[in-house]
């Protein structure tokens, strides 16, 4: 069995649920636009265009969907348990459960896949909330030190504590 490593700002683990850091309401608003514009411009040409903003609302419609779904995001550290939900699926795991954590490539910061003793994968989407990458880095390294890190989940832990975060 390992011992906790050390951990510089324990107050991350406060069981608070994490906010999103961007609300999806500007991409809603910015993908409205399209559809506002295509549909004035049909119905004052006079012809049948009117019908190509129809098609873009059904789209933007199925966007706003789109966006509702990656925008139910969360992450809560409490204790030895951690709570995360991405999409429509929840997930609880117990520190001592953990085995193995995999960085997951998601553009300018990674989001990380847990691995579970009973073979559970569990997503967890540090990138879209505030503190996501120091709180459950600081979840990690106090409940579940025997978990084995891949070399770039390693590259990224070694950083934040680097830079003081963890």
């Amino acid at each position: 069995m390992t011992t906790p490593r050390m951990v510089r700002h324990p107050e991350l683990l406060s069981g608070d649920a994490l906010p999103l850091i961007r609300p999806g309401y500007r991409k809603l608003w910015w993908g409205l636009v399209p559809v506002v514009v295509v549909t004035v411009a049909g119905i004052f040409t006079g012809g049948q265009d009117w019908t190509m903003g129809l098609a873009l609302l059904a789209l933007w419609l199925v966007w706003c969907g789109v966006v509702w779904l990656d925008h139910r995001a969360w992450l809560r550290a409490t204790d030895n348990l951690l709570e995360v939900r991405s999409g429509f699926r929840s997930h609880e795991v117990l520190g001592a459960d953990v085995t193995r954590v995999k960085h997951q490539y998601q553009g300018r910061s990674p989001d990380f896949q847990i691995r579970t003793r009973d073979g559970r994968r569990v997503w967890v989407p540090a990138s879209k909330l505030e503190r996501g990458h120091s709180t459950f880095f600081t979840w990690l390294d106090m409940h579940a030190p025997q978990a084995e890190l891949d070399p770039k989940t390693q590259w990224w832990h070694d950083q934040m504590v680097a830079n003081e975060q963890i």
